[in-house]
């Protein structure tokens, strides 16, 4: 089980818990976003994750996917601790317009920084992408996730010396730097947050 699984899931609302499950039939173009986005990875050593995602299946039943039961457009994307190795992230996944959950932890993206797409993925509550080998600056447009509650980016070698991007975060309710280096960032984020705790 992901992170997000264990905290950020549970900030979902109540109504979006019910209806995660298995859908008639899955969107056709977001079937085939996450098709591309399977051919990011090198391989799957055990063959498990992707072993059900069949082009001649319903998405909706592959493992790590959860859709809405109504609409069929996926709401989760759980990939976390597989052991996956990829170069790359395929920006297929911003054909995912109702994304809201997002685990990539655990994985092996050959120090490749947070793709910068990421910002745009503008439903996402949960994104976790800890201990998945990444490195580089973190990219502000984050920011942009203002309905992002939990996101988890510890464990990388990651560099921040800008904080900012965090206060736009309007949502968020947990997050984890464990790990990773904050240069001078630090100071100015705790700076920040005893300045708001004393107001």
């Amino acid at each position: 089980m992901g992170r997000c699984s264990i905290v950020g899931f549970v900030l979902l609302s109540l109504f979006e818990i019910v209806q995660l499950g298995l859908s008639e039939k899955c969107i056709e173009l977001e079937k085939q976003a996450l098709l591309k986005f399977k051919a990011s990875f090198l391989h799957d050593p055990n063959e498990e994750i992707f072993f059900s995602w069949n082009p001649k299946t319903n998405c909706c039943q592959w493992d790590g996917i959860a859709c809405h039961n109504v609409t069929g457009h996926i709401l989760k994307l759980d990939l976390s601790y597989h052991d996956l190795k990829a170069t790359g992230v395929d920006p297929s996944l911003l054909e995912l317009q109702h994304l809201i959950y997002l685990d990539l932890g655990g994985n092996n993206f050959n120090a490749i920084p947070i793709p910068v797409f990421f910002g745009s993925i503008e439903r996402l509550r949960c994104l976790s992408l800890q201990g998945a080998n990444c490195s580089g600056k973190i990219p502000i447009n984050l920011g942009n996730l203002t309905h992002l509650q939990f996101l988890d980016l510890s464990w990388n070698d990651f560099r921040i010396h800008d904080m900012n991007w965090v206060s736009k975060l309007q949502s968020l309710q947990h997050l984890n730097l464990s790990g990773v280096y904050l240069g001078e960032a630090y100071n100015l984020f705790q700076g920040r947050f005893q300045q708001k705790i004393n107001s």
